[in-house]
């Protein structure tokens, strides 16, 4: 009960002894030790047993079994046209397999605009430059 209190008082007392980041209950400080500067990955996917340190994780991670688009994002790699589900995903694709450091996900190459997603930046050629360009022809 003292520490149901403690968490709504907004008093926090214990402090990480890595980073020094303030907790009001002395469990969460203990998971954060273990997960954030331990390395600690408490979640698994029951389907090929890779683990993460966070449950929303082992969600997202679950598109590459499930085959599902649930957050219907596309990233596309420029170079390959590979598709990835995830940002993460393709900035690591390219990182790893084009030696590709910076690399910006659906920016305009006509205006230098930058969007979310594919479809956005596909909407954008469509209604501002296609458009212009027709008018001019």
């Amino acid at each position: 009960m003292e520490s149901h209190k403690r968490n709504h008082s907004g008093i926090k007392s214990f402090s990480c002894t890595v980073c020094h980041k303030l907790f009001s209950d002395k469990g969460n400080c203990r998971r954060h030790k273990e997960i954030v500067h331990d390395g600690l990955k408490p979640y698994q996917c029951n389907i090929c047993l890779k683990r993460f340190r966070w449950p929303n994780r082992v969600e997202e991670h679950m598109v590459v079994h499930t085959k599902e688009k649930k957050f219907n994002k596309h990233f596309e790699c420029i170079l390959c046209n590979k598709s990835f589900s995830w940002k993460k995903g393709l900035n690591r694709h390219v990182r790893q397999k084009h030696g590709v450091t910076v690399y910006n996900v659906n920016t305009c190459q006509r205006c230098g605009l930058t969007f979310h997603t594919k479809e956005g930046l596909d909407n954008h050629i469509e209604y501002s430059h296609r458009q212009k360009q027709s008018i001019v022809e």
